[in-house]
């Protein structure tokens, strides 16, 4: 699925920043969690273009008025951060 997701992403990234403010809890969840899946998936090449994007996304997560969401982008970032501490 995320492999070769990178020619596209740049076309997303206005539509998943606008879902981060989205006031509908399941799809600020849902977000994160595709985030994270791109974090850990994408292709390395475009990985490194766009890493600084997703990551953004994540932090911002952490000032989300939901306890749940918060949780969900720390363990992201932390999980992220173990995957790229391997590669």
């Amino acid at each position: 699925m995320c492999e070769n997701a990178g020619k596209f992403f740049e076309d997303t990234v206005p539509y998943l920043k606008v879902v981060a403010n989205d006031k509908n809890l399941d799809a600020r969840r849902a977000l994160y969690t595709a985030v994270f899946k791109l974090i850990t998936n994408l292709n390395i090449i475009h990985l490194r273009k766009y890493e600084h994007i997703l990551v953004t996304l994540l932090i911002n997560g952490l000032s989300d008025e939901k306890t749940e969401i918060q949780t969900q982008c720390v363990q992201g970032l932390e999980e992220a951060g173990k995957y790229r501490k391997v590669r």
